[in-house]
């Protein structure tokens, strides 16, 4: 069996769309999962996920502003699209 942990998934959720102005499916590419994953993940009080993504999303969560929005702006020409949102 996988192991998991949880995350608050309005925690996801403000990642996500305040803090990195990305899409659904943006984040849930530049993650390497499908976007129902974080569909499921937002729509949940207490999210499962593995702990590599999870360690992941608080490494994110941990950056300034500033480097936020870069990581944001790469992921976005990375998949050749324009502002999120």
């Amino acid at each position: 069996m996988k192991k998991t942990t949880k995350i608050r998934g309005t925690a996801v959720l403000a990642l996500r769309e305040t803090r990195m102005k990305l899409t659904v499916d943006q984040f849930a590419d530049a993650l390497g999962v499908h976007k129902s994953s974080v569909y499921r993940w937002e729509s949940q009080p207490w999210a499962a996920m593995a702990p590599r993504l999870l360690q992941l999303i608080h490494a994110i969560a941990a950056l300034d502003d500033a480097t936020i929005h870069r990581v944001a702006a790469d992921v976005r020409a990375r998949l050749g699209v324009g502002d999120a949102m």
